[in-house]
């Protein structure tokens, strides 16, 4: 649990990054970011936490619920490219995700990426 805020800011990095190198109008895929929120499933049935259970059990949306986001991501169209969308609706990310700051680690998280993605797979990384 304690790696989730690093996770998803990396992922909302590198859909930045990766809709920013397929441009909408190249092409018809739509690249966005889908946050369905914290839902009530087994992915932490070993955490022994009784808290964390218990918070995910009272304010956790059911799995149902959740998977609305990842159909509403999957069905929408080209103003959503790029785009973070919690809640079935566009919001702009803020703190490392925004500024001149978030152009350089942007861009160091994909080079460094693409790096090891390449070095498993070459060619993986071109997009077109």
């Amino acid at each position: 649990m304690d790696r989730y805020p690093t996770s998803k800011l990396l992922e909302l990095i590198i859909v930045k990054q990766m809709a920013t190198l397929l441009p909408l109008n190249s092409n018809n895929v739509i690249i966005n970011c889908v946050s369905p929120g914290m839902c009530q499933s087994e992915l932490e049935r070993e955490f022994s936490d009784v808290v964390v259970h218990f918070v995910q059990s009272t304010l956790g949306r059911t799995t149902e619920v959740g998977s609305r986001a990842m159909v509403h991501g999957a069905s929408s169209r080209g103003e959503s490219h790029g785009q973070y969308l919690p809640d079935c609706k566009i919001e702009r990310p803020t703190g490392l995700c925004q500024g001149e700051k978030a152009a350089e680690i942007q861009s160091n998280v994909w080079e460094e990426l693409k790096g090891k993605s390449e070095a498993i797979q070459p060619g993986v990384t071109t997009l077109s």
